[in-house]
């Protein structure tokens, strides 16, 4: 069964899906779209993956995107997936990488900006913590909400923004690799004005490399700038997860509404991320709500929608796609 090419699903890839399985049935449903997460990936990875992709889905043009990281704040990698419990406490050190208990940061702008009493969502506000204590060497902090953290999490304060060290928000070397690579989509993670959107274009225009460039929704600030940005980029992501995080709940739907619009009015494609199908990360069927709420989607006009979990972590990637193919 070929669903229909005009409404999109983009796969994010991990270790649950980078297959023969999940790829060959992407290929066959005609949905090879995917999604490499370049704020997880390492550029060995970022080539496995491509080889991989080529090999099983030669059959058809695959879509691929790379999703640079952006000016967005995230953990560090850990060893091994850390349980994080409520009401227990943990700490927060400077670093990238942490093998024992605690929580590894590479941003020192937290450490230099961050009060006691400061509440931090990490992983799209799955868990929650708030700052009791802090030092020169070390954060502690109380888990308010716990749950099972993985490496790279993302970070958001809520309620106050933290002012980042000036510099280029795109990495260069995955740049110089996605030309080689011959990916012809970049989406460009947390951007807040045309002005994100124009640099990377600028950056791929200095190495003669001209790929489509997609904006992620996914900070308040750029739904202020968000009819600029329409104009600007090539196609718009609306991200719920870290938006989720930073404005009121009442908001993200009228947001997700204006969103549209404004891209539809701008002649853009636009695509629905975060939390579409999540039942489907551990569950065999989706929600009543996520099936009613996918038809809205089609209905209102929207391009395409991105999977994140359901693919990259889910329980059974493929099993996932078929229910989502059986809506259409």
């Amino acid at each position: 069964m070929k669903t229909s090419t005009s409404f999109k699903i983009v796969s994010t890839l991990g270790r649950a899906s980078i297959n023969q399985e999940f790829l060959n049935l992407c290929a066959t449903v005609s949905q090879a779209n995917f999604r490499l997460n370049g704020s997880h990936l390492s550029i060995s990875e970022m080539q496995k993956y491509t080889r991989i992709l080529q090999k099983y889905t030669s059959s058809v043009k695959a879509e691929v995107y790379l999703d640079l990281q952006g000016n967005k704040l995230r953990i560090g990698k850990l060893k091994n997936h850390l349980q994080l419990i409520p009401e227990k406490m943990v700490k927060l050190k400077p670093g990238s990488y942490s093998s024992i208990g605690h929580i590894p940061i590479p941003h020192p702008e937290i450490f230099q900006q961050a009060v006691t009493g400061d509440i931090l969502h990490l992983q799209d506000a799955e868990i929650k913590l708030e700052i009791a204590e802090i030092n020169s060497k070390s954060i502690l902090v109380r888990i308010l909400e716990g749950g099972w953290l993985r490496s790279k999490a993302g970070i958001n304060f809520p309620e106050r923004q933290i002012s980042l060290i000036p510099q280029s928000t795109i990495p260069g070397k995955q740049l110089k690799l996605s030309q080689i690579l011959g990916i012809q989509n970049l989406a460009l993670s947390y951007v807040k004005s045309e002005l994100d959107i124009q640099e990377l274009k600028n950056l791929c225009r200095n190495l003669g490399y001209s790929p489509k460039i997609t904006a992620k929704i996914e900070h308040p600030e750029s739904l202020k700038n968000l009819e600029k940005i329409c104009k600007t980029a090539d196609e718009i992501w609306f991200c719920r997860g870290d938006l989720g995080s930073l404005i009121p709940w009442k908001e993200l739907g009228y947001w997700q509404g204006y969103s549209i619009e404004m891209a539809k009015n701008s002649g853009k494609p636009i695509m629905i991320a975060g939390q579409v199908f999540q039942h489907l990360t551990e569950h065999s069927q989706p929600t009543r709500s996520e099936v009613v709420h996918f038809y809205t989607l089609q209905k209102l006009g929207v391009d395409g929608i991105v999977l994140s979990d359901e693919t990259a972590i889910g329980k059974n990637p493929a099993a996932a796609l078929k229910e989502i193919i059986k809506l259409f």
